[in-house]
């Protein structure tokens, strides 16, 4: 986050004067969002957060959860505008082959396009003869007839296509695609055996993240530091995501080295401010995978898994780290 720090600060200038006047005569604004913000926002706000100690330090206040959340809405705007206009999607590439005619094909195109608009670009529409004299680098061949053609997929329609035809089309654009988007998936490609800690007895908010912590320095994952930011970050607003089932805790990322997500469960529960948990996702996001990764899409997928009852619940029965792993990975395939 370093690189967006003075065009952000001096982007909100405008929004932060009467905050800053506020904090000046002690006092701090009410924002009946909180929770919501830090619940669907958790990238912007973790970005707000370290953002508002720099502007703490800079201007020697302080700004509670609330100030932060409103915070979170500018950050929100802000990494909005910096992405792309466009962005590039993966596209199923498609030859359309007719025998009845230029005219009839061009309709059958047509219909392609709107029935599946966004998913498939209609590259070529030839004849058959043309088909057997050219080299196929289409994914698919959609044709008005039926045809043979070795390690190449095939779908045959009639111009006016029926619902039945389109389905079959529909399946065969949907393979392709899966094949095309990336298989990596970018919460459980951050978590490392190493800092899964399962069947656990310690049982305090502190001692959690004091224990997590010391791993994450021995193991290089992170440096000294770490520990007090984490539990500095849970003074402002606790981190737990489901009542009685899960807490987030974050870390800066100028302690991180690496990024990660560490797993720590304990049974019994911990108790975690006013709550109590059984599972805990120490979360560290380095400075350079801040500017690299898609944070949306490691929080897609892990809220995918904490909106999964039955598979939190497995987790918290695992005996051991295989297991956890195991369970994860069965969750996403």
């Amino acid at each position: 986050m370093s690189d967006y720090d003075d065009q952000l600060i001096n982007d909100l200038s405008i929004h932060l004067e009467p905050a800053l006047h506020r904090f000046q005569v002690g006092l701090q604004a009410f924002n009946p969002y909180t929770k919501e913000i830090i619940k669907l926002y958790p990238q912007s706000f973790e970005l707000a957060f370290e953002l508002s100690q720099k502007i703490d330090q800079r201007f020697m206040v302080t700004m509670d959860k609330n100030e932060i959340a409103y915070l979170a809405l500018h950050f929100e705007a802000f990494l909005e505008r910096k992405q792309p206009t466009t962005k590039v999607k993966n596209l199923v590439n498609i030859v359309v082959v007719c025998s009845t005619g230029m005219g009839t094909a061009r309709l059958l195109t047509q219909r392609i396009r709107r029935y599946f608009n966004g998913e498939v670009a209609v590259k070529r529409v030839i004849s058959v003869s043309e088909l057997f004299r050219t080299k196929i680098s289409e994914d698919l061949i959609v044709s008005t007839l039926p045809l043979d053609i070795p390690n190449q997929r095939v779908v045959v329609i009639e111009p006016f296509f029926n619902e039945a035809e389109r389905v079959l089309l529909k399946k065969q654009i949907d393979e392709i695609l899966g094949k095309k988007q990336p298989t990596v998936n970018a919460f459980v490609a951050l978590l490392n055996s190493q800092l899964i800690f399962v069947n656990q007895t310690l049982n305090t908010q502190q001692a959690v993240i004091n224990y997590v912590g010391e791993h994450l320095i021995t193991k290089k994952f992170a440096k000294s530091g770490v520990v007090e930011a984490a539990l500095e970050r849970e003074k402002v607003a606790s981190t737990v995501i489901e009542k009685g089932l899960a807490a987030i805790p974050h870390t800066a990322s100028k302690y991180v080295n690496r990024s990660s997500i560490s797993i720590f469960i304990n049974p019994g529960g911990i108790q975690w401010g006013d709550d109590t948990v059984k599972v805990v996702f120490f979360i560290g996001f380095s400075q350079e995978d801040l500017k690299i990764l898609s944070l949306d899409e490691v929080y897609k997928y892990f809220d995918r898994l904490l909106a999964a009852k039955k598979t939190m619940n497995q987790l918290v029965a695992a005996k051991d780290v295989t297991s956890v792993q195991q369970i994860i990975n069965e969750f996403y395939n």
